[in-house]
């Protein structure tokens, strides 16, 4: 089965994509909090379905979202074959911004036409998904708990 991944699961893909996709919208959602920048993803995404309920335009827009960070994760650990923050951050910028987000989602190209501060918090909101899947993917978070499980031995 060509979809298969060698050392990592279909658990750790799961996982992974999922909180990326939800730091990524924390990051959205703190950032429009402090800045009023109206970037809401699960809106834009649902509004594609041309449903008429707000309710339903944010839910569906959230499942597709997160679906989307779950397919991205897989492909992530399907092609990059060394996995850390540096090539999730890569990955995150040149591949889904720049690309994905950028080329094929956006009307004008990377959202130019809706101004600095969205095209802004946009890249800034990949560079966190990119960078998360490095950090969960290349096992860095192990390291730290490991590190800090050890310190904590050696104080008691």
């Amino acid at each position: 089965m060509a979809w298969v991944l060698k050392n990592v699961s279909l658990i750790q893909v799961l996982r992974n994509g999922f909180l990326a996709t939800l730091l990524m919208e924390m990051f959205y959602r703190l950032t429009d909090l402090f800045l009023h920048h109206s970037l809401d993803v699960a809106v834009g995404i649902g509004q594609m379905f041309m449903l008429h309920s707000p309710l339903v335009i944010r839910i569906a827009g959230y499942v597709v979202f997160l679906a989307g960070g779950v397919i991205f994760s897989y492909l992530y650990a399907r092609f990059i074959p060394k996995r850390s923050i540096w090539t999730g951050l890569l990955y995150g910028i040149i591949f889904l911004w720049l690309i994905v987000d950028g080329l094929l989602f956006e009307p004008s190209f990377i959202g130019v036409d809706y101004g600095v501060m969205w095209v802004m918090i946009n890249f800034l909101g990949h560079f966190v998904y990119g960078g998360s899947l490095g950090f969960f993917y290349g096992g860095e978070y192990r390291k730290s708990l490991k590190s800090v499980i050890g310190e904590l031995k050696n104080e008691v």
